[in-house]
């Protein structure tokens, strides 16, 4: 096999010495394409004893594989290809001009999205996401409730409800229409006629949070 790269079909992923190794057939050997090949080490950007990445093909998976000293023996598998039939992420906001986008998708549907124009997003495959901009940061879960940090304020929206420590229950008093509800509050006095309102009324620096609000 004097090839110095040759296309492969990766046929098992299962490496009985736990070493990231693969299996790979050559189609283009015709008759004989079925016969594994020997376990196939998998060139990584790291790899560290311990650490590095974790990034596999998939059985299926087309690849790109050379030869360690030009033995058939010691195939190294040097990186994964799109085809027709392995076609690439469908990514938005694409820009081929810009080449604005670097992504890591995973087979259910997993993103990690750097978008130089926007953000960098971590997306659930069910619609979770965590959003870093240059202004912002934002966390929001498939419903709709979200946590947002922008410009020294912290903003937490939810449809149902916000439940600040666990097993909450007392609700929130809401600081300025208590001020104006007790600030106009009278009683009944010793001759049935209502009182008048405080003497004193309360004042919003004495009562009322100036950083926690709500709505």
């Amino acid at each position: 096999m004097s090839d110095l790269f040759v296309r492969a079909i990766v046929t098992d992923i299962d490496d009985p010495d736990k070493l990231g190794r693969v299996r790979v057939k050559y189609p283009y050997l015709g008759d004989a394409a079925n016969t594994p090949s020997p376990w196939a080490k998998v060139l990584r950007p790291v790899s560290h004893d311990g650490s590095g990445d974790w990034f596999l093909p998939d059985v299926g998976d087309e690849v790109l594989v050379s030869y360690e000293r030009g033995s058939k023996e010691n195939p190294v598998v040097l990186g994964a290809v799109y085809s027709a039939q392995k076609k690439v992420p469908d990514l938005a906001n694409f820009d081929a001009k810009k080449n604005n986008l670097r992504a890591i998708k995973t087979k259910v549907g997993h993103l990690l999205l750097f978008d130089d124009d926007q953000a960098i997003t971590l997306q659930h495959k069910d619609g979770h996401t965590l959003i870093l901009k240059n202004e912002s940061v934002e966390l929001k879960n498939k419903s709709g409730t979200s946590i947002q940090l922008k410009d020294g304020k912290l903003t937490i929206d939810a449809a149902d409800s916000i439940e600040l420590g666990a097993g909450a229950s007392e609700a929130l008093v809401k600081g300025k229409t208590f001020l104006q509800l007790f600030n106009a509050h009278t009683h009944t006095g010793n001759l049935g006629a209502p009182t008048s309102p405080p003497t004193q009324p309360l004042q919003p620096a004495q009562v009322l949070s100036q950083k926690v609000k709500t709505t």
